[in-house]
């Protein structure tokens, strides 16, 4: 490299930090993973799963908020979207209402839009006990995730 005049690009020391607490929110809010990877359920229409997917088109990304449940395992509520935002997710979770049977539990990953205030008040006044995986462990919500 030297003969050439070449020189290596030395990139800085990333200075990320987390700002939260694994499994715990600012507010103190702590998440639980009261699913515990239990993905076989009885009852349709008591568990679901969910998560948000990237679909790469000729004009863009595509947004997926998809929910499983998990008894039947059939997509119940798929919403679209060219951004990845909360009026996707709230929209997930207004279809869902429409879907499901009395109290039930939502199990997600820790993703922002399913751990901020509005999300989590919405599913708790329409009667969804949440649960999520815990912090950078795909395991955890496997079902959705293949």
């Amino acid at each position: 490299m030297k003969e050439l005049g070449c020189q290596a690009v030395i990139r800085r020391k990333s200075t990320y930090r987390v700002s939260l607490t694994k499994g715990r929110l600012a507010d103190g809010t702590v998440l639980e993973n009261t699913l515990n990877r239990k993905f076989t359920q009885q009852e349709p229409g008591k568990v679901f799963v969910t998560d948000v997917t990237y679909i790469p088109t000729k004009t863009g990304w595509l947004y997926l908020s998809l929910v499983m449940d998990l008894c039947t395992r059939e997509i119940v509520v798929c919403e679209m979207s060219p951004c990845q935002n909360m009026a996707l997710a709230m929209q997930a979770l207004h279809s869902l209402k429409a879907v499901a049977s009395g109290p039930a539990v939502l199990h997600s990953d820790q993703g922002v839009l399913y751990t901020s205030p509005m999300f989590r008040k919405q599913a708790r006044d329409y009667g969804f006990k949440q649960s999520y995986s815990r912090k950078g462990n795909c395991w955890d919500n496997a079902v959705m995730e293949g």
